[in-house]
């Protein structure tokens, strides 16, 4: 994943968001709702 790239948290179906960075495991995400995560690849589908 990369900056920019838009994904869907596994566990939530409606928390879409934006990728800002990206390391080897953890991704940081700024969601739809206003909220930023960080959290595995893995906890993320790509769209």
């Amino acid at each position: 994943m990369t900056p920019g790239d838009r994904v869907q948290l596994r566990d939530e179906a409606l928390s879409f968001g934006t990728v800002l960075s990206a390391d080897n495991e953890a991704v940081s995400v700024k969601l739809d709702d206003g909220r930023a995560v960080a959290v595995h690849q893995d906890a993320l589908v790509l769209l």
